[in-house]
């Protein structure tokens, strides 16, 4: 099994600071949710025209890998043309380096928000998943918000049917916000799930989960 951390995790870190844990740490990857205050991965200088050679050749050196970048795609959007912006150029970047996946959300939020519409979304996941079709790199459909509910998602991917649609199952937020059992998102979810991401919290006395 490959592991890799989030450098949401150590936002002041240096890019050879990161690659340089990882090594230490015995992890094999590094997931890519922007550096120090630069969140959009495209941006980042370390992918740039300049250095992004520099960067592909300390990866290959290190045997440390990119397997995603976390985009901040949120499917229900109003402005849904800013989001298909955002997923073709980190499809691109994703190409450029080697890394098989980006992560896109039905909505922007960890906890259920507002009611979305499941067919506007399907929709709007397969136009991205057309994009990346004919890649290397899959667009993964996050458990977050009422997707995190693993029926739910079922219908939602039923409706985008692509071929190269995958699920990242967040194993914490359909336990948090739905109660599911592990076994039971992982049944529901299994042929889909490409990437998984951990993390634990509890509930305080006023009801907010503290990671």
């Amino acid at each position: 099994m490959k592991k890799a951390f989030s450098t949401l995790g150590c936002p002041t870190w240096s890019f050879n600071e990161i690659v340089s844990v990882a090594k230490d740490i015995g992890m094999n990857g590094i997931e890519i949710r922007g550096l120090g205050y630069q969140m959009y991965a495209p941006a980042l200088s370390i992918f740039s025209e300049r250095n992004i050679d520099k960067t592909i050749s300390v990866l290959k050196r290190t045997g440390i890998e990119i397997p995603m970048l976390t985009t901040s795609c949120d499917l229900s959007v109003s402005d849904f043309e800013n989001c298909l912006n955002e997923a073709n150029d980190y499809i691109n970047l994703a190409k450029k380096i080697g890394t098989p996946y980006i992560r896109i959300m039905c909505q922007n939020s960890a906890k259920p928000g507002k009611d979305i519409d499941i067919d506007l979304i399907a929709k709007r996941y397969k136009e991205i998943c057309n994009i990346a079709k004919d890649t290397t790199v899959t667009p993964l459909i996050e458990t977050n918000s009422h997707l995190a509910n693993s029926d739910k998602m079922l219908e939602f991917l039923a409706k985008a049917d692509c071929e190269n649609m995958g699920v990242l199952w967040d194993f914490h937020h359909p336990y948090r916000f739905f109660n599911e059992s592990i076994e039971y998102t992982f049944n529901n979810l299994s042929k889909y799930i490409k990437y998984v991401h951990f993390k634990d919290s509890v509930m305080k006395d006023d009801g907010k989960v503290e990671y």
